[in-house]
């Protein structure tokens, strides 16, 4: 089954579906996906468990922080996240024009990015978002459970420089402890 593409609107006509890549190109498209999501990787202060926090991410100062005033939208769904730029791009590309804020739960783990056609859409989510006029307000680390077993796809850390990855709890608790889980809040400012 291949999604139809509606018309686009200006942030949304900067990227394809990757099934409308052609084959030899899709390699740059990635790299390209890639290098406007590493920022926000580095946001989110590295690649390791030290980097477990929660960041005020740098805001203008001529406009207050507006939360809760109408067309927000918060995506916690273990894995749809990787499909909302897929989504947005085939059915709605006017969906960003109606949000004022919206936060994302994402998944870095091989549970939900397991292709390389995962790993480009949940890259070009980041600039969809940013290219919206949609500004990074929070962040934080934590852990995705048992799902921290299942690893991460490299590039996530060597290429968008978000963390992902765990270390063994315990002996009794064989669930680790992990850092490849991350909230994101995003606002037009």
């Amino acid at each position: 089954y291949q999604l139809e593409r509606l018309p686009q609107n200006e942030a949304t006509a900067k990227w394809k579906l990757w099934h409308e890549i052609a084959p030899d190109e899709q390699e740059s498209e990635l790299e390209r996906a890639f290098k406007r999501a590493s920022h926000y990787g580095k946001m989110l202060g590295g690649q390791s468990e030290q980097s477990k926090f929660h960041n005020n991410c740098p805001r203008s100062k001529e406009k207050p922080m507006l939360l809760g005033k109408g067309g927000e939208h918060m995506i916690d769904c273990e894995g749809c996240e990787i499909a909302m730029a897929r989504d947005i791009l085939a059915e709605d590309p006017d969906f960003l024009n109606s949000v004022g804020q919206i936060s994302i739960e994402t998944h870095a783990t091989r549970t939900w990015i397991n292709s390389t056609e995962e790993l480009y859409y949940f890259a070009i989510m980041f600039p969809l978002l940013e290219d919206a006029g949609f500004k990074l307000i929070w962040t934080s680390v934590f852990g995705c459970g048992k799902y921290e077993h299942d690893g991460c796809m490299p590039e996530i850390q060597e290429k968008m420089n978000m963390s992902c990855g765990n270390r063994r709890r315990n002996a009794v608790n064989k669930v680790p402890i992990g850092w490849s889980c991350h909230d994101w809040l995003w606002a037009r400012v």
